[in-house]
């Protein structure tokens, strides 16, 4: 599974045009250890186990439900716009006339 989204998209932030990054918040070792510990715990002391499955589930709900698409550049999620929007075509043009304007000399 691919990090990718499949539309490019331009930064209003930074002028990136092109495909944005899902970025998950949280980490896979804590979903991982929170596995471990409640498969462990399950078998020992079975009451705590099950608070931690519980929570590992939880978590893997979280985790899925707060994905966001990311610019792959400066990882901002508030200032995606398609490039075919008005908006959209006005901060490319801004952000390619800026670019040019400070290459030269």
């Amino acid at each position: 599974m691919s990090n990718r989204t499949e539309s490019p998209m331009v930064c209003e932030h930074c002028g990136t045009v092109g495909q944005p990054l899902k970025k998950k918040p949280g980490h896979t070792a804590v979903s991982v250890i929170c596995l471990l510990f409640g498969l462990v715990t399950l078998v020992l002391f079975w009451p705590v186990g099950l608070i931690f499955l519980v929570a590992w589930v939880g978590y893997g709900i979280y985790r899925l439900a707060a994905t966001r698409v990311v610019c792959s550049s400066c990882g901002r999620h508030d200032s995606l716009l398609s490039p075919d929007s008005p908006r959209g075509r006005k901060v490319v043009a801004d952000f390619s006339t800026n670019s040019s304007a400070t290459s030269k000399p």
